[in-house]
């Protein structure tokens, strides 16, 4: 871990950090010029879905390379939050009738996910092997992924019982994926 930051795998987790920032950028800025959102009496953002279906398994992969989480345990997650998402896009389209139990089966599934990466990247975070430096920010990369992560799930509810304007509903996401 001397050399960490330098090494060909580090190179892949820039490239891999790379490309997740690049779509990222590359779906809200065609959100921003009004791409990717269609009307159902009220707009519905599906590209944030396409979205989210390629960044979330990078970030998932890149997060759980770093720490050092088995083939297994990682597709577990990758496959978790493909459901997730799936599952989300069912239930926040506009007019759709089972809302509320795809969103309860899609938080089974986002605990499951916070449950892998708090406590099983942890786990592989806190290795006594792995250097000081790296334990360091891959704690911090999983704390702030968990953390952000768990204001979505507030902002659908809200977006479904308060926030009556579409615009309030994209102001708030936005403003979530800005951090």
């Amino acid at each position: 871990d001397e050399e960490f930051g330098t090494t060909v795998s580090s190179r892949r987790f820039r490239v891999l950090t790379s490309v997740i920032a690049l779509v990222a950028a590359t779906c809200y800025g065609l959100m921003g010029c009004g791409y990717g959102v269609t009307s159902h009496g009220q707009n519905f953002w599906w590209l944030r879905y396409v979205d989210w279906a390629i960044t979330t398994p990078l970030l998932l992969v890149d997060l759980a390379l770093l720490a050092g989480l088995d083939v297994w345990d990682t597709f577990a997650l990758v496959v978790a939050d493909m459901l997730m998402i799936a599952f989300g896009y069912a239930g926040a389209e506009p007019n759709f009738e089972y809302t509320w139990p795809h969103f309860g089966v899609g938080m089974v599934l986002f605990l499951l996910i916070m449950y892998i990466v708090v406590e099983g990247l942890l786990e592989h975070a806190n290795d006594p092997t792995t250097a000081d430096d790296k334990e360091a920010v891959v704690k911090q990369l999983l704390w702030l992924t968990a953390i952000t992560w768990s204001v979505y799930p507030v902002i659908f509810v809200l977006e479904q019982s308060v926030l009556s304007n579409a615009d309030d509903a994209v102001v708030s996401r936005s403003t979530v994926v800005l951090f």
